[in-house]
């Protein structure tokens, strides 16, 4: 071969080496690279979580309207807390959000919690708010104060967290019935952290489809 030929020839083994360096070497270890960074994010945002209590039968409440009384195995609940001073209708559009979010998963629960000596205030929550026609996932609760607080109480909520109670919270249990934390959701900073840590938490196979919503503050 010919000087000219070899020094035709030396770019495109360059170039060659090159592409099956990267092919080999590069883009596995940016793979990796991708993953590591995935599971140690992932790994940091349930960091805040605990895992100390367990929640029992809610025997201090009374259901309203939905179709289960008890809490299905292996399901998760979001448990939204609606103390009197609370305005319902500041928890409405959170509600729907968080149903449209995760309405695929069949193993998550959403359910609301009124306090209220009677149940006129759910009732007419219900009758005032376009809210989906859901019973088999949505549940409405409902519990005179002392129960309402028995029930509280039994979540064993953070004193940071107890503190937020009369903004009203959604609290995320898990499908052990373990209360993870609870989160005031008049904040949009903490409705994003709610829904971030309840899709990791959740199985791959009852995991919504990503979607790029931006008109969704959650």
């Amino acid at each position: 071969m010919s000087d000219k030929e070899q020094a035709a020839n030396t770019p495109r083994k360059i170039i060659t080496a090159l592409a099956l360096f990267m092919f080999l070497v590069g883009l596995p270890l940016g793979s990796y690279i991708y993953l590591k960074k995935g599971y140690d994010y992932q790994k940091a945002a349930l960091q805040d979580l605990r895992k100390e209590h367990q929640l029992a039968l809610p025997s201090a409440l009374s259901l309203y309207d939905g179709t289960s009384e008890f809490f299905p195995d292996e399901n998760y609940h979001l448990i939204g807390l609606l103390p009197e001073e609370t305005d319902p209708g500041s928890y409405t559009p959170v509600l729907k959000r968080l149903h449209e979010q995760f309405d695929i998963p069949e193993n998550l629960m959403l359910w609301t919690v009124f306090e209220g000596e009677t149940s006129d205030r759910v009732s007419q929550y219900l009758r005032k708010e376009d809210l989906p026609k859901d019973t088999s996932q949505l549940l409405y609760w409902t519990a005179p104060a002392a129960d309402f607080n028995a029930f509280v109480q039994d979540l064993k909520l953070l004193p940071e967290e107890d503190a937020l109670l009369s903004e009203g919270l959604i609290v995320l249990v898990d499908d052990s019935l373990y209360v993870r934390r609870a989160y005031p959701f008049t904040d949009p900073s903490a409705l994003r952290q709610l829904v971030e840590r309840t899709a990791i938490l959740l199985p791959e196979r009852s995991k919504p489809k990503p979607e790029l919503r931006r008109k969704a503050e959650l």
